[in-house]
């Protein structure tokens, strides 16, 4: 008779070591997100001061990716008259148009003052036609769906992983 001997494995140590990996791992993968919506933010098309702010709440055991900032609604989900494309709008909780104050519902767009941005605007002119600094019609933005693409991102990054 041949005797096999087996060392025990050590449970708790096995344990420790998947919780300490799967939390690198979600630390990792949320600083790709952060980066992923930075970018993402900062490349967007949008008329006024993009002021967009993405940054992790981070846990012990959970990493969330933020942005923040009172442009976000507006590039995500987009504005005014122009079509939205997002691949999660609520038309029956807030129509196209009708959130932040409502500007968005005017064909004609609206005048703002500010940053230009980099959306599509075009000058304010005053009664003696010239330019007011500052001052800019729009008709608001594409819906740019950053966190969406970035959450879809990070949730197949997790498949493959696993």
């Amino acid at each position: 008779m041949i005797g096999i001997e087996i060392d025990s494995f050590d449970m708790a140590e096995i344990e420790h070591e998947v919780i300490k990996g799967t939390r690198n791992f979600v630390r990792s993968l949320a600083r790709e997100g952060r980066d992923l919506a930075a970018q993402g933010f900062e490349e967007a098309e949008y008329p006024g001061t993009n002021d967009v702010y993405v940054h992790l709440e981070e846990t012990p055991d959970e990493s969330d990716v933020v942005a923040t900032g009172d442009a976000v609604a507006f590039i995500e989900f987009g504005a005014g008259i122009t079509q939205t494309n997002h691949p999660e709008t609520y038309p029956e909780v807030v129509p196209h148009g009708q959130f932040g104050k409502g500007k968005g519902a005017n064909p004609n767009g609206w005048i703002y003052s500010g940053e230009a941005g980099t959306g599509q605007v075009d000058p304010v002119l005053n009664r003696n036609g010239e330019v007011r600094p500052g001052v800019y019609r729009t008709k608001g933005n594409p819906a740019q769906p950053i966190m969406y693409d970035t959450a879809n991102y990070m949730l197949n990054r997790i498949e493959r992983q696993i």
